[in-house]
């Protein structure tokens, strides 16, 4: 699995963006799985949650 860095950035923007809509992290991460799935970006579980991580913190305490 070939993971890019522009994937990393448009994933981490999807991720903050749902959880400033009001999305659970648990209903962020399934979605964006599902999508990244569904358009063939390649990211591992470990770089989903990482994102995920930074994308709570980046909501929830900024």
């Amino acid at each position: 699995m070939k993971e890019k860095f522009e994937d990393w950035a448009f994933v981490y923007m999807k991720f903050v963006d749902l959880l400033h809509h009001g999305l659970t992290p648990e209903q962020t991460f399934i979605d964006i799985s599902y999508y990244c799935f569904h358009e063939d970006i390649e990211l591992s579980n470990h770089t989903l949650h990482e994102l995920l991580h930074a994308a709570m913190i980046e909501v929830y305490y900024h």
